[in-house]
């Protein structure tokens, strides 16, 4: 049996739809592979305060950082930068190893910058850093302090900082400090953030 050749119509209504169709495939390609990989859909920032006793209360602040995680954590840890994207905490020095001493460089506001020693140190190379014990400037109220970082893929990151305040003394409950230091954690979380995803 013969091939059935195409007229010229036909051959030129077949090669359009070839064409067409070749169009699509690329087209679905491309935006396949041009896909960004930021998840907008993550809820960006959260911040709260719980109450959970008289004697206790808990700071929870996280931000989601579209950068992989090791660029948190490197610029999270570049003490000497700091102060230059940093309003609040300015520095730590001291012993990086779990259980040691640090000093804490803390902007108070209206230039009032005081060097806090703590005890306690936590530390975990790549994942987290903190502190814990009495508040100085508070004695008979302890925290527990941590910044911590979580991957969420290859390109975004959830930084967390949290805080615990237990105790009781005159005047100054837990729940008082801690919704104290909302601000101040959103808004380093918010400089760090800004930071990080400033950098090419």
């Amino acid at each position: 049996m013969k091939n059935k050749k195409l007229d010229p119509q036909q051959h030129f209504l077949f090669t359009a739809s070839l064409i067409f169709l070749s169009s699509i495939l690329i087209s679905c390609s491309m935006q396949k592979q041009n896909k960004s990989p930021i998840d907008n859909s993550l809820k960006v920032e959260t911040a709260k305060v719980t109450d959970v006793t008289a004697t206790h209360a808990s700071v929870y602040t996280d931000i989601v950082i579209n950068a992989a995680a090791g660029k948190v954590w490197k610029t999270l840890t570049d003490f000497k930068n700091m102060p230059n994207w940093s309003s609040t905490l300015k520095s730590i020095s001291g012993d990086f190893i779990n259980g040691g001493s640090v000093t804490l460089k803390f902007d108070l506001g209206a230039g009032n910058v005081v060097d806090i020693p703590r005890n306690g140190f936590k530390y975990q190379e790549g994942v987290l850093l903190g502190w814990s014990g009495e508040v100085a400037a508070f004695p008979g109220l302890t925290d527990n302090h941590v910044y911590r970082i979580e991957p969420i893929s290859n390109y975004q990151t959830r930084f967390i900082q949290t805080d615990e305040f237990k105790g009781v003394i005159k005047d100054v409950t837990p729940l008082a400090l801690a919704n104290e230091s909302l601000l101040p954690y959103t808004k380093f979380n918010q400089e760090l953030k800004k930071e990080v995803e400033k950098e090419k």
